[in-house]
């Protein structure tokens, strides 16, 4: 009798990412090495490859070997790429309780420091690249960031009193 080695082919889904990953043909049996990661997401750091979009075990972190150790036997396989969020420094420039934090990728931004206004101005919020932010912010910035404190006096402006904020006008 003559055997012939079983194919199979694993795909690779970016989930969540971008960038494609060509399909690795694969022989029942045999090893083979993965080529590097080449999908991207903004914000995350690559984990490896799972079996599930989400949930399940690690099946292989980039650049290792895939075996029939791995489970597939004899049939097609789609490997999931898996994100952990990176997490930032928010600092803030214009006093308050606390000089800094630390923030996560695509997670609210959560409390903000209180500050105490200089006399005749109150409090307008705090700012990132001239955007208010709350919070409920989102945080999309793929880096560390400072906030400024944003004051308003009486005529609506935003005004820098001693340094403490901002000196856009609105």
């Amino acid at each position: 009798a003559k055997w012939t080695p079983i194919s199979y082919t694993v795909k690779f889904n970016a989930n969540g990412g971008s960038g494609t990953m060509a399909n690795l043909a694969m022989t029942y049996g045999t090893a083979k090495t993965l080529t590097a990661n080449a999908f991207t997401r903004t914000g995350y750091t690559f984990l490896g490859y799972y079996a599930a979009k989400t949930g399940g075990v690690l099946i292989i972190e980039s650049d290792g070997d895939i075996a029939t150790a791995t489970g597939f036997g004899s049939r097609d396989v789609t490997l999931y790429a898996r994100w952990q969020a990176n997490q930032y420094s928010l600092s803030f420039d214009g006093g308050g309780e606390i000089a800094s934090k630390t923030v996560t990728f695509g997670a609210a931004v959560g409390a903000l420091p209180s500050v105490a206004p200089p006399p005749g101005a109150l409090f307008k919020s705090w700012a990132i690249d001239g955007l208010s932010i709350s919070a409920t912010t989102i945080w999309t910035w793929p880096e560390d960031k400072t906030a400024t404190v944003l004051w308003e006096h009486a005529f609506g402006d935003v005004v820098d009193y001693f340094g403490l904020g901002s000196a856009t006008l609105i």
